[in-house]
């Protein structure tokens, strides 16, 4: 079934920085009668404990929740490893919920979604919605899980991405273009006018940025990343 942007996602390819995504996770919210968005980077979960919030939208008024940007979340939690491990969101009764989030005030009268996010270079990312009881089934889960991925997609490549990709320079890019094309070191040194031991030295800096080992890997991962085509 293929699913619509939500009218309220209108301005979501406008969307460049922290406070626009702010804008749109908020429709989200009201739009689908949700009490809290939280998107976590689950990177380092369970090997850490400590986990950072992207992005946490609270959507009532007795809003006693405590500190959000980082969470700790013991690592045999149920509803964490269903955002690190799973690709299908879930929905949590009460008393799960009531057992597995303890930081989100009084979770008595609440349903929780679960929405793991893996992209495409490797890394986790995860949804946390509350949902008021009382109107759980009056939401259809699978439009708001549609929803909530598609300002994802866009947060990763405006927000996330950026932050976390590597300072390549304008030389080093050359270098991995010409491997790209299949040219060997002596015929890249040809091309930019520069020795064989010189772009050797390119080579390894670029391999000890993208944290790959080979020429291969340094081309299929700038690929991924969006550093060429």
């Amino acid at each position: 079934m293929k699913y619509q942007k939500p009218d309220c996602l209108v301005d979501l390819d406008r969307a460049i920085n922290k406070l626009d995504f702010y804008r749109l996770f908020k429709c989200l919210c009201v739009n689908f009668d949700l009490d809290l968005l939280a998107l976590f980077d689950m990177n380092n979960w369970p090997e850490e404990t400590a986990i950072e919030s992207l992005m946490v939208v609270v959507n009532r008024e007795d809003s006693n929740l405590v500190d959000l940007d980082v969470v700790s979340i013991e690592n045999n939690n149920l509803i964490f490893q269903n955002m690190r491990d799973e690709m299908l969101h879930k929905v949590w009764n009460n008393q799960n919920v009531i057992e597995h989030i303890k930081f989100s005030g009084d979770m008595s009268s609440t349903t929780g979604i679960s929405i793991p996010l893996h992209t495409p270079n490797g890394r986790h990312f995860g949804f946390w919605l509350a949902v008021p009881t009382s109107v759980t089934d009056k939401i259809d889960h699978d439009q708001l899980v549609y929803s909530c991925k598609l300002v994802f997609q866009n947060f990763f490549n405006e927000i996330i991405l950026p932050d976390s990709m590597p300072i390549i320079s304008p030389r080093e890019l050359e270098v991995i273009r010409w491997s790209s094309e299949g040219k060997t070191s002596v015929e890249i040194a040809i091309i930019l006018g520069l020795s064989e031991h010189t772009i050797n030295s390119y080579t390894t800096k670029i391999l000890q940025k993208l944290q790959v080992v080979n020429r291969a890997q340094m081309v299929a991962t700038a690929i991924r990343m969006g550093l060429i085509k």
